[in-house]
C-alpha cells in the first residue's frame, strides 16, 4: 500500500511540476517538487529507497514533461543513491545539513541532466544550465527542504519504526 501512495504522490508532483510550477518562477528559480521529494526521502530512508523513488519519480516526470524518457530518471537515481548513502551518516536533527544536501543534489541533478541531454545531441548551454537553472533551483529546493525534510521524517517514522533519522 505504501508504494501505491508513494506512486500517487510522485505522479501528483510530476503533474504539478509540468503544469503549475513550470510557469511560476522567481528570479529563474522554480522548485522541482519531484527532485526535492526524492532527495528528502533518500536522506531519511537510505539509498535503496532513494534509487526506487528516484527512478519512479524521474520516469513519471519524464513522461509528464514530454522530454526524452529516462534522462530525469537516471539523474534522480544517481542523486537519490548518493543522498541515501550520505544521509544516515551525516544528518541528525540539524535542519541546515539536509538543506545543504538538497541544494547540492539539485545542482548535481541538473549537471547530470545537461550531460545526458548533450550526449543525445541536444544543444546544451552549460553556463545557462548552471547559472540560470541549477543555482536558482537549488536555492528554491534548499529553502523548501526546511518544510519537506521534516515531513518526510515524520512519515517515515509513522510507516516504519526503522527510519534512519530522529525527530
Amino acid at each position: 500500500m505504501r508504494f501505491v501512495v508513494a506512486g500517487l504522490i510522485l505522479l501528483l508532483e510530476a503533474a504539478l511540476q509540468v503544469s503549475v510550477f513550470s510557469r511560476m518562477s522567481l528570479g529563474g528559480a522554480a522548485p522541482q517538487l519531484v527532485l526535492l521529494t526524492v532527495v528528502a526521502w533518500s536522506l531519511v530512508r537510505g539509498p535503496v529507497e532513494g534509487v526506487v523513488w528516484g527512478f519512479a519519480g524521474g520516469l513519471l516526470y519524464d513522461l509528464a514533461s514530454g522530454g526524452p524518457v529516462g534522462v530525469s530518471a537516471l539523474g534522480m537515481v544517481a542523486v537519490g543513491a548518493v543522498a541515501g548513502l550520505l544521509g544516515g551518516r551525516l544528518f541528525g536533527t540539524n535542519p541546515l545539513l539536509p538543506m545543504l544536501a538538497v541544494f547540492a543534489a539539485s545542482i548535481v541533478y541538473f549537471v547530470i541532466n545537461g550531460f545526458l541531454l548533450a550526449t543525445l545531441h541536444y544543444p546544451t548551454d552549460w553556463r545557462g544550465v548552471v547559472l540560470d537553472v541549477a543555482l536558482p533551483t537549488g536555492l528554491a529546493n534548499g529553502a523548501l527542504s526546511l518544510v519537506v525534510y521534516p515531513i518526510a521524517t515524520f512519515i517515515a517514522l509513522r510507516i516504519n519504526k526503522e527510519a534512519r533519522v530522529e525527530i
